[in-house]
């Protein structure tokens, strides 16, 4: 190759009418000293043709606002678990508040546990009003028991009207025919709702002159040990709950007048059996 091809570039032309590329050329390149190589005709063309284009910017696809969102996600998300949290806890307190009616009056108006010493007398310990006791009432493993001879009929009784509201016991074993007693006026004339002996249910007697008038049967609903049981006092008609639930009524009651008070019945059995009675409770209102 001689010094005039070697002093020569390759130059890559575009055709100013159609944009095509031309054919490539060769002309003489002055910088080039002899004996240095020839560029490369592709390489320059290249060269030539290499246009710089901008960059733009990379897009999410969210646009402004969801980009506003996520940058905001976080802070937000927080915000919500917080306010439901608040909202469970709001409803928590509400359903905790408010307890089924049972169990309210045993909490709140529980008048007497009887946790006191074996053997003492049922009204060993002031209460809201002493005890007013018909037959010898005791305590034994934190109950109270009626300790009479065989077949001796008991009260137990609080003084203080009821007009309207709840008498509540927990009664344990039916031997002796224990339960509770509204509008006691005297042992001849109130109302009592005590387990049926043999039969798997509770009646609910108006006894007026010593005399039973009305009587009422709950029908098969058992009486367990340590059932709870509840008079629902409301003008001249009772309703009957048995371990916490309605098993009966309303029933009148008119013939037993108004107010009167509360309290536990106890027939001791042949044997001397007798029911055991705790967490008597009254509500008046």
């Amino acid at each position: 190759m001689d010094a005039a091809e070697d002093g020569r570039r390759a130059v890559h032309r575009r055709d100013p009418g159609s944009g095509s590329e031309g054919a490539v050329g060769v002309e003489d390149d002055p910088s080039a000293a002899p004996g240095d190589a020839p560029a490369p005709a592709e390489a320059t063309a290249r060269d030539a043709d290499a246009v710089e284009v901008p960059r733009r910017p990379e897009r999410t696809g969210h646009g402004p606002v969801g980009d506003l969102l996520l940058r905001l996600g976080g802070p937000l998300l927080v915000l919500l678990v917080l306010l439901v949290v608040l909202v469970v806890a709001l409803v928590v307190l509400l359903v905790g508040s408010r307890q089924p009616d049972i169990v309210t009056l045993r909490d709140s108006g529980t008048v007497d546990n009887f946790a006191r010493p074996d053997g003492d007398p049922i009204g060993a310990a002031p209460l809201q009003a002493p005890w007013d006791t018909i037959g010898d009432w005791r305590l034994v493993d934190g109950t109270a028991y009626l300790a009479d001879a065989p077949g001796a009929t008991g009260f137990a009784i609080l003084p203080g009207e009821v007009t309207d509201g709840r008498v509540a016991a927990t009664v344990y074993g039916i031997a002796g025919e224990g339960g509770i007693v509204a509008r006691y006026r005297g042992p001849g004339d109130y109302v009592s709702l005590r387990p049926v002996p043999g039969q798997a249910t509770w009646r609910l007697d108006v006894v007026s002159g010593g005399e039973v008038v009305t009587s009422e049967t709950m029908g098969l609903i058992g009486a367990p040990e340590g059932s709870r049981v509840e008079l629902v006092l409301d003008g001249s008609q009772v309703s009957v709950i048995v371990a916490g639930q309605l098993r009966g009524g309303p029933f009148d009651i008119s013939s037993a007048g108004s107010g009167g008070e509360v309290g536990l019945i106890a027939t001791l059995d042949e044997q001397g059996g007798s029911s055991r009675f705790d967490d008597v409770a009254r509500e008046r209102v």
